[in-house]
């Protein structure tokens, strides 16, 4: 658990750990992180980050870390699956989808599918 200032850093300091463990030791088996953000402004700006430091700075054959989005954004149902389906190593999402993923059939049957290497479930910023 960390707390700090707004703008301060904390969501990158949850995420270069996981990043650092896929490194390490890459999960065939699919999803090793759900990052659970409060709003779609974080997970998007989240997701920007994502891109600019494992996609925009790295050839596309030197990529080792993969991400998808799921905050509801997504175009449609069908296309959301398909991505769960290639199994991305980080799969931020917001809580209002993180619980309609435990209570739509199709789409909990793909994301346990696509989670059965799980290694962490971060939530990023709780309130008391």
């Amino acid at each position: 658990m960390l707390t700090t200032g707004t703008g301060s850093g904390k969501s990158l300091t949850c995420i270069v750990p996981i990043v650092h463990q896929v490194l390490r030791r890459p999960n065939p088996d699919g999803i090793w992180v759900i990052v659970v953000y409060p709003m779609n402004a974080l997970a998007d700006s989240q997701h920007h980050e994502l891109e600019k430091y494992l996609h925009w700075s790295i050839p596309e054959d030197r990529r080792k870390v993969t991400f998808e989005r799921y905050t509801g954004q997504e175009s449609s149902e069908k296309k959301l699956r398909a991505r769960l389906r290639n199994k991305p190593d980080i799969l931020p999402a917001n809580y209002v989808m993180s619980g309609y993923l435990l209570t739509r059939p199709g789409e909990r049957r793909e994301l346990i599918g696509a989670a059965r290497g799980l290694r962490f479930l971060a939530l990023d910023e709780l309130h008391t």
